[in-house]
């Protein structure tokens, strides 16, 4: 269950902390963990599977393109992306998981890759965890490592919200994103986006390419 607080964005806190432990707060025994089982939660919840939507935004991409997910957990977007072809596949997280690809511990904010080192950045559910206060350094290193794509499915709301989730993962923070990508770099171009609502709340999926 969660509370939603239109127009409110809580104390700023280092934002990271409880996720370092996200295998011991019940998060994967809440989540799928195969690409079977995340499609069958999307096409319960917005009508199409996660592997529609992976190729809907970025099926035209080379599959050996050099792709990285920031904020990978337990890797299933990876997996998705795996089973559509590509090959050169990195993730980032806060502790150590197998995944497809190549893993490094990291935090988000300090990506430790050279500039446009990666065809593809993308995140899924991370940067909503991000209190806004932290959110543009996350997204200035999103842009610095990706040579030409960002993708995102993060929470939306036109008004920055913040939702509680009752300890069953940390809060989370609406904004109207990809806002804040496009505000640190205005060239951007917003290639696509698709609003997908779920009970009471949206997220959006977007892709930007770099010009």
């Amino acid at each position: 269950m969660s509370v939603t607080v239109p127009g409110s964005l809580g104390k700023v806190r280092p934002p990271l902390e409880k996720w370092q432990d996200w295998r011991t707060c019940g998060w994967t025994e809440r989540n799928p963990d195969t690409v079977s089982g995340i499609d069958e939660v999307y096409k319960t919840q917005f009508g199409f599977t996660r592997t529609q939507l992976t190729e809907e935004f970025i099926g035209h991409i080379d599959r050996a393109a050099r792709v990285l997910e920031v904020g990978c957990a337990g890797g299933l977007q990876l997996k998705v992306l795996e089973q559509l072809g590509f090959t050169d596949l990195f993730g980032v997280d806060l502790r150590p998981t197998v995944v497809p690809g190549r893993v490094a511990v990291a935090d988000g904010r300090w990506l430790p890759f050279a500039d446009g080192a990666f065809e593809l950045a993308f995140t899924s559910g991370t940067m909503m965890h991000l209190h806004p206060a932290f959110r543009d350094r996350f997204c200035e290193e999103l842009l610095r490592v990706s040579r030409r794509w960002i993708w995102g499915v993060e929470l939306w709301a036109a008004v920055p919200s913040r939702w509680e989730w009752n300890g069953l993962m940390p809060n989370a923070w609406a904004l109207p994103e990809p806002g804040t990508l496009l505000r640190i770099n205005p060239a951007l171009r917003l290639r696509k986006e698709r609003k997908m609502c779920r009970y009471n709340f949206t997220y959006n999926s977007f892709l930007l390419e770099k010009p």
